[in-house]
Parts: structure tokens; sequence; C-alpha cells
């Protein structure tokens, strides 16, 4: 008896800890693969999280391209250049003759805006500047004109110069050309010419623009006729000798 309690102690001290071994590992693995799912879900979100950020980027890259490009768009560009030239056509100024600068300005058809052209001529003392869209300037300083071209079409301006008094005078043109309302890509012109003058002019004042002349020749009712009365010459003195003789024929029948 004593003999067969002592082989079943011996087959539990041998099979107990076979069984105990593989129960262990188990829960190691179970271990391990739990691990291993939460750093998969952990490298997922993570792969999420990029993936949305990427997106972010890329839309706020396309709203910026966006941007750009609208602002391209609505700044108006020449596809031709155009042609702008200043050319002094008469530099000797005589009594009955003006000097003369001839300023073109031609925007081809293909140019779908217009051109706008800032120009200034700078006016030595005794010369005299009058030309169409220019101010007036009638005395040293400067004059400032302003033009607009639309596309397919071509415009000649004629600036005459006067001079009150003989000798050499130099007139500087400066300005600016560019696409409608964008100032931003213009292009310069200037010309610097010397003028000589053998006799003053005979008249240099400078004419009034049409709109202050057509302004003055308007009468109150708006018409562009003067309201002037016409008279008959001597109808005044007849009315007063007319008058005198019947004052002298009312005193010959009273004193009659």
């Amino acid at each position: 008896m004593n003999r067969f309690i002592l082989i079943v102690f011996c087959l539990v001290g041998i099979i107990v800890p076979v069984l105990v071994v593989p129960v262990a590992g188990t829960g190691d693995n179970s271990a391990d693969l739990s691990e291993t799912e939460s750093s998969e879900l952990c490298d997922d979100s993570d792969e999420d999280d990029s993936t949305s950020d990427d997106s972010d980027d890329s839309e706020n890259s396309d709203n910026s391209d966006d941007t750009v490009d609208s602002k391209t768009v609505s700044e108006p560009k020449f596809r031709v250049g155009p042609v702008v030239k200043l050319r002094p056509v008469n530099d000797v100024i005589e009594s009955g003759k003006d000097g003369l600068i001839e300023m073109y300005m031609d925007n081809p058809t293909v140019n779908e805006v217009n051109l706008s052209v800032d120009m200034r001529i700078s006016v030595p003392a005794g010369i005299h500047v009058n030309g169409e869209g220019f101010g007036q300037a009638a005395a040293a300083g400067t004059v400032h004109g302003m033009f607009t071209v639309p596309p397919g079409e071509a415009r000649t301006v004629y600036i005459n110069v006067k001079a009150d008094q003989v000798g050499t005078f130099t007139l500087h043109l400066s300005g600016l050309y560019y696409p409608e309302n964008n100032k931003d890509s213009y292009y310069p012109i200037s010309l610097t010419h010397p003028f000589t003058v053998t006799e003053a002019s005979e008249d240099t004042k400078v004419p009034d623009s049409e709109g202050e002349d057509s302004n003055n020749d308007r009468d109150s009712t708006g018409s562009g006729v003067s309201a002037e009365v016409e008279t008959t010459p001597g109808f005044g003195v007849l009315c007063g000798l007319l008058a005198l003789a019947a004052v002298v024929s009312v005193r010959i029948k009273r004193k009659s």
C-alpha cells in the first residue's frame, strides 16, 4: 500500500509540471498578440491622421493656387505690345510758324484691354504749349495729359509750341503707358529735344478749351446762340429829334 501511494505521488509530480508549462506558454502568447494588435491599431490611427493632414494641405494648396490664378486672370495685360511714339515735326519757331511735336499711339486689335497713356511736358520759361488733351501752361511749369486708346484703334495728338522770346529752349516729355488700370505693368517713354526760336510767335495766348467756349456762348435758355439784340443805327437819335419837335410845336401853339 505504501508503495502504491508513493507511485501515485511520483506520477502526480511528473504530470503536473508538464500540464502547467503549456498553459503558461499560452498565456504569454495571448499577451504578445494583444500587444501586437494594440500597436497595429496605433499605427493605423497614425496613418489616418497623416492622411487627413495631407488632404488638408492639398486643399489649402489648391485654394492658394485658385487665388493666384484669379489674380492673374483679373490683371489686364497686352497680348501684343502697343506703339507709342514721340516725334518732333518742326523744331524751328518763327513769327507765323509754331513748333510741333507729334505723339502717335496705336493699340493692336488682338489686345483685349485699352491702352492708357500718361504724358507730362516740362515747359521752360518763355515757352507756351497746347494740344488736344493737355492742360494749359502759360509759364514755366508742367503740362499733363491722359489718353485712352481702345483695341484696334490709333490716335495722333499734335502739340503746338509757341515762344515769346528769341533763343534756344529744350522741352522734355516723359510718360508711361500701360494696360488699363494695371499700372504695375507700365512702360516708360521720353523725349528731350531743343527748339530754336528765330522770331517771337505772333500770338502766344493759348486758346480756351472747347468746353469753356461753348459755355460762354450759351444764354440763359440753354441754347448755343448768344442772346444779342439787333438795333438799327441812329434809331435813338431819330426818336430824340421827334420828341424835340413835338415839344417845340406845343410851345408855339400856346404862344399863338
